[in-house]
Order: C-alpha cells, then sequence, then structure tokens
C-alpha cells in the first residue's frame, strides 16, 4: 500500500460506522464500473452453476449467523 492510502486508510478508521460504510460503498461502486466484461461474465456463469447446484439439492444452505462466525475464524487463523 502506498504511503497516502495508508494515510486515507488511517483516517477512515477515525469515521463513524455509518461513514465507513458509504465511504466503502462508493469505493466498491467505482470499482465495480472497471470490470473486465469477461470476468463479469465467468462471474455471472459461476454465480448461474452454483445457484442450479443448490436448486438440484447438491448442497444446503447454512444461516448467515453461522457462515459469518466460519469465515471470522478462518480470517483470524490467516493473519
Amino acid at each position: 500500500m502506498t504511503l497516502i492510502a495508508e494515510k486515507i486508510y488511517q483516517e477512515a478508521k477515525l469515521l463513524s460506522d455509518a461513514e465507513k460504510e458509504t465511504l466503502a460503498e462508493r469505493l466498491f461502486s467505482d470499482l465495480s464500473t472497471h470490470i473486465d466484461p469477461e470476468v463479469l461474465k465467468s462471474h455471472l456463469e459461476e454465480v448461474e452453476k452454483r445457484f442450479q447446484d443448490f436448486e438440484d439439492g447438491k448442497f444446503e444452505a447454512i444461516d448467515i449467523d453461522l457462515a459469518l462466525q466460519r469465515a471470522h475464524r478462518l480470517i483470524h487463523r490467516e493473519s
């Protein structure tokens, strides 16, 4: 991360949660306008395939709280 990006990050950490959320949404929105159309097409095809697998009963959905707990554990184990 560049020095300016690190400075912005440090400043952003001082924002309220609502301001952080708004900033993150705006940054993500800006990034999403630069997605390669082929990459987007590939991602959408994968989403459709996974949804069909779900519809066909190849796997079951899990509770969002459980999924977030698992993700949190994985993230903190690897950092």
